[in-house]
């Protein structure tokens, strides 16, 4: 589809601790489509304008646990 990503989605981190967060620079970030998109992510985040594709937002600043 238009907005496929193919490039690593550079998410915190995999198995065997899956954090599906993306970090910057992530090809994700702001590449979603707000046709259809949920208002908040899954952490209840409000999603951008341009929303991110995956089921969190990213947000600048935020750290996760790798």
């Amino acid at each position: 589809g238009q907005n496929d990503v193919t490039d690593n989605p550079l998410f915190v981190s995999s198995w065997p601790k899956v954090d599906l967060h993306p970090q910057e620079p992530s090809p994700t970030v702001n590449a979603g489509s707000a046709e259809s998109a949920s208002a908040d992510d899954v952490d209840g985040r409000l999603r951008d304008t341009v929303p991110d594709i995956g089921a969190y937002e990213f947000a600048s600043g935020t750290t996760h646990e790798k």
